[in-house]
């Protein structure tokens, strides 16, 4: 299954999708594809409530955009989670506050830390001690 988004150029991921699904059955009032037009930006996950913003990313990604779109999100007053496949991006310098995800294309796996090459599991269905 793949999902299309109007800002998107292309079709999402089987991977992407997964992992927006993933978010919408753990946390409460999440909501995906939410569209700010005062940013020109389309937030993977939206908390309303939290006032938080998942941005899952997939594909490569500079530092510098990934910067870009967190001042965006932050300008109107949101916080930012990206969110990074692992081990993909295990090596990523992400510039702001990041987890990793073991989510495969079925929706099945967690959000993680890694320090020192160990793994520690995330509840994401708490998310505002996740900012702390």
């Amino acid at each position: 299954m793949i999902a299309r988004s109007i800002l998107h150029k292309g079709p999402k991921s089987q991977l992407h999708v997964a992992h927006q699904a993933y978010f919408l059955n753990k946390i409460d009032g999440a909501k995906a594809e939410v569209w700010f037009q005062e940013i020109g930006q389309r937030a993977d996950i939206y908390l309303p409530k939290e006032g938080i913003i998942f941005e899952i990313q997939i594909s490569k990604i500079t530092p510098s955009e990934i910067q870009r779109r967190t001042r965006n999100y932050e300008s109107l007053g949101f916080r930012v989670i990206w969110i990074f496949p692992f081990p993909l991006f295990a090596g990523i310098l992400c510039p702001v506050k990041f987890y990793f995800s073991t989510i495969n294309t079925e929706g099945i796996g967690e959000i993680i830390e890694v320090y020192n090459d160990k793994r520690f599991i995330v509840d994401i269905s708490r998310p505002l001690p996740l900012l702390e």
